[in-house]
């Protein structure tokens, strides 16, 4: 059994693909042609226009139910992408409740429009008909003795491959809705020759037709699949932070359909399609509201915002961008990340002491020692933990020697102490250096331990000198 493909004047006008199908239960051999000069910009005809030239006029109403189709199974793909067009072969359950049923024809709104019979002429339709023998195959007959092929009462499979149908899923499901109608002749009287004039399939009367507005094959309309980049420079700030520029990336991963821009919705930084948005500036997003992306391509936009926070801090960001498909009822989303982090601006102090004064050779001598702790940060506090001296151990507290350490008299370096920013703390204490030399050199260097507000800890130090000689 194999399809025959026919020209036609109308066809060839119209834009509009006709199969014929020779007997019941076989695939319709090649796929359906169109006319030499190929489609046109046109859209083809469906049912209502075709009754209308023939008839003269009137609205189908298709109440009589002769011959409908039930339902479609072993479908080729079994897949398509929402908002293309693709070729469809389908065995189509033909169910024929009356005798006697001359040339019948089988309409399918490739467009998946509101109406199978198409309300007006912008419809687009693909038109399937019967081949009748010889040989004698049915179950498919020839009652009327034309080129058209008949049916009496029974239930039928019929395969058809149907050109151009547009990926889109039925209401509240993601599967294929191909709104379909039925036409037949009652009259054995009615001559149909497709190779001369399609328009013989029209429907006797307004009523002697049948549609299913809401049919669906079991092909899964599947979306288009998005893919959102995003990315940040600097990565890294020192407090409190600055302005970074992000860039967002999103791919449309479909080989086939063509998406177009809908949100761009940033957790921290709000609405990057928003013009008014406070948060951002030069945002090249708002470019992007609408746009379409073609199948396999990128489109990208970028802008800056403030990221602050406390040292340690890793301030982390999500995109969404979501996209919309012709034929898919949901926008098609997808997130992305960037993180920056927030380091420390760490300026170690600086800790100086001064001999203040010396004295001539004696056994024992008590010397006065200034210690100054200056803070470089322009930005941390910092507090003085500990001062210790390598040769007067403890500082913070008079002492006698002892201990490997020499006698601290007096102080006035209490800890702990705070040092402002860009500030300095200052201090004194009076140390004994006991010898039994008149000329010699003393040196000693005082450690602080002290930690900033990032609790950063840090140990500067300090040394001096006290040189004592013999007088005259």
């Amino acid at each position: 059994m194999t399809l025959r493909s026919y020209k036609s004047k109308y066809m060839a006008a119209r834009g509009m693909s006709v199969a014929i199908l020779a007997g019941a239960g076989a695939l319709a051999g090649a796929r359906p042609a169109l006319a030499d000069n190929g489609p046109t910009t046109e859209n083809g005809a469906c049912m209502q226009e075709v009754f209308t030239s023939e008839v003269g006029g009137g609205t189908l109403n298709c109440t009589a139910n002769d011959v409908r189709i039930s339902a479609a199974t072993s479908v080729s793909p079994a897949t398509c992408v929402a908002g293309t067009t693709f070729d469809l072969t389908a065995t189509f359950q033909t169910v024929v409740t009356a005798s006697s049923r001359y040339d019948v024809g089988f309409w399918f709104n490739t467009e998946g429009g509101a109406s199978a019979r198409g309300d007006g002429s912008t419809d687009q339709c693909s038109l399937s008909a019967l081949q009748p023998p010889p040989p004698a195959n049915g179950p498919v007959l020839n009652l009327d003795g034309d080129a058209c092929g008949d049916l009496n009462s029974g239930t039928y499979s019929l395969t058809f491959t149907i050109e151009d149908v547009l990926c889109q899923a039925a209401a509240g499901t993601n599967l294929l809705r191909l709104p379909n109608c039925t036409s037949w002749h009652n009259k054995v009287g009615t001559v149909c020759d497709p190779n001369t004039d399609e328009f013989e399939f029209f429907p006797d009367t307004k009523s002697k037709c049948v549609c299913d507005d809401n049919f669906t094959v079991p092909v899964v309309v599947v979306p288009a699949e998005l893919l959102v980049v995003k990315r940040v420079t600097p990565t890294t700030f020192v407090e409190p932070g600055g302005i970074a520029t992000y860039t967002v990336e999103i791919t449309n991963q479909s080989g086939t359909a063509t998406v177009n821009v809908d949100s761009i919705e940033d957790d921290l930084y709000g609405d990057l399609l928003d013009p008014t948005n406070p948060f951002v500036s030069d945002n090249t997003c708002l470019a992007l509201d609408g746009d379409p992306i073609a199948p396999g391509g990128t489109v990208t936009c970028t802008f800056k915002a403030l990221v602050d926070g406390d040292p340690g801090d890793v301030v982390t960001d999500t995109v969404e961008a979501c996209v919309t498909q012709v034929g898919v009822p949901n926008p098609i989303c997808d997130t992305a990340s960037a993180s920056v982090t927030i380091t420390d601006e760490f300026v170690p102090p600086t800790l100086i002491k001064t001999a203040l004064s010396t004295a001539n050779c004696s056994m024992q001598v008590d010397a006065t020692y200034q210690v100054v702790v200056q803070n470089n940060s322009t930005k941390d506090t910092l507090t003085v933990n500990t001062l210790t001296d390598n040769r007067f151990g403890n500082i913070t507290a008079p002492h006698a020697a002892g201990g490997g350490f020499e006698q601290v008299v007096s102080t006035t370096c209490t800890v702990p102490r705070s040092v402002p920013v860009s500030g300095s703390t200052t201090c004194s204490f009076v140390g004994r250096i006991v010898s039994n030399q008149c000329d010699f050199s003393h040196v000693n260097t005082v450690t602080g331990g002290v930690t900033d507000s990032d609790n950063v800890q840090s140990t500067p130090s300090g040394s001096a000198t006290v040189t004592v000689s013999t007088t005259p």
